[in-house]
């Protein structure tokens, strides 16, 4: 595979022309963001284009930079099995070249940058409906959001936070053993940490700050301060009691200042256990962007937490082929007494209602995957997902399931 500086620019045509980023594209692709989403973007966007994984894609007018995005590799874990994946962030046009297909081209490029990368999940927080016409699907839902009234929040007094710096990071990556396995994850990796690190030392609007009681570290978060849309995000965090999450809270309005303070849920966890005490909770309207390119593979990856659902299961003495029509191609599962043995790739059935069988529009796919609301569920709320006389076996294996991939990235 050839590295990302090394691939061909493409002529988009009109003297246009999408090409890799490069560390010299850093300056102008943080002012293009700064521009349209306000300056507390900026110094993330430099960070993430000095971080090794993943790569930007751009879009110039001769030597000017009019349309960027970045795409950011995570290693992800659906009930402890691991498989890569990536997010697609910070995608933004000048004005003046919008409407000519600019994300379009980068999201293809992106898409089989992806692919040689081995990616089997991209993820996408954006605007309602723009990015199912590149091929993703609402797959996730957002984590819950709480909003704090300051005048009700009593912070310990023998819980103190301070700046996060590199000499805490082998605690930080060490923290990673207190997190849910369960459902859809994020890892936080040693290259993250140190991007989110290198963040907060050049920015005046993020933080990562260390909890400590009595000399001892006992949890952490992330401050988002964003003035563009008047917010200051608490992100998912860590926090060994209700105390040490109160005092983060309690942190986190002392630097707002005037903007309002949103927690991001951490489900499972003694953060997100007491954002719902101090805080109230508001639902965000519709879901995180998702496209699966190969159901097969992506399956294929997640046998063993599939077999680890069906040998727990009614179905643990089964043997049988389950076939998921996706229309236009689909997938089939071979089990053999609680243990799914294979993943193939099978003809589409254009019409699976017809005889009992199983149907998933390919956009709703990384819905089904990664248990927004569980099979049954997503048949309850769309139209071409269709689970015939396999309900019960298909909610058995794609059952609902937690997740904190947002507040994550």
């Amino acid at each position: 595979m050839a590295a990302i500086a090394e691939l061909e620019p493409v002529d988009l045509g009109a003297g246009l022309v999408l090409r890799p980023g490069r560390p010299d594209d850093a300056d102008a692709v943080a002012e293009l963001t700064v521009a349209a989403f306000g300056p507390s973007d900026g110094p993330a966007v430099r960070a993430y284009q000095a971080d090794a994984s993943g790569g930007w894609a751009v879009v110039c007018d001769g030597p000017r930079v009019v349309s960027a995005s970045g795409r950011i590799h995570h290693r992800f874990r659906l009930d402890g099995t691991a498989f890569d994946g990536a997010q697609i962030e910070y995608v933004v046009t000048d004005p003046a070249y919008r409407r000519r297909r600019l994300v379009r081209a980068q999201f293809q490029w992106h898409h089989a940058r992806a692919a040689e990368a081995g990616e089997l999940a991209l993820f996408v927080g954006g605007i309602p409906y723009l990015y199912r016409r590149f091929g993703y699907g609402y797959g996730l839902d957002y984590a819950d959001v709480f909003l704090f009234d300051p005048l009700t929040i009593d912070p310990p007094d023998d819980v103190s936070l301070r700046p996060a710096c590199r000499d805490d990071l082998p605690w930080l990556l060490a923290s990673e053993t207190d997190r849910p396995t369960d459902g859809l994850r994020v890892e936080h990796t040693a290259s993250r940490w140190n991007t989110w690190l290198t963040i907060a030392a050049t920015s005046e609007w993020e933080d990562v700050l260390v909890a400590e009681r009595d000399g001892h570290r006992v949890g952490w978060c992330r401050l988002h301060r964003h003035p563009h849309d008047e917010r200051c995000y608490l992100l998912p965090s860590m926090a060994e009691d209700p105390d040490v999450a109160t005092a983060m809270v309690g942190r986190a309005i002392d630097r707002a200042g005037p903007l309002l303070v949103v927690g991001y849920d951490h489900p499972g966890t003694v953060f997100g256990r007491q954002l719902r005490t101090l805080g109230a909770l508001i639902r965000l309207d519709h879901g995180v962007y998702t496209r699966v390119p190969d159901p097969r593979a992506l399956l294929d990856a997640l046998r063993p937490v599939l077999s680890a659902r069906l040998s727990t299961s009614p179905y643990a003495d089964d043997s049988g082929t389950l076939e998921i029509s996706l229309y236009h191609d689909g997938v089939a599962l071979t089990y053999e007494r609680g243990e799914v043995v294979g993943v193939q790739s099978v003809p589409g059935d254009p019409d699976p209602f017809g005889h009992g069988g199983v149907g998933v529009a390919p956009d709703w796919f990384g819905a089904l995957a990664f248990g927004r609301w569980g099979a049954r569920g997503l048949a309850e709320r769309v139209d071409d997902v269709l689970l015939g006389e396999h309900r019960g076996l298909m909610d058995v294996l794609f059952p609902r399931r937690p997740s904190d991939v947002v507040g994550d990235f």
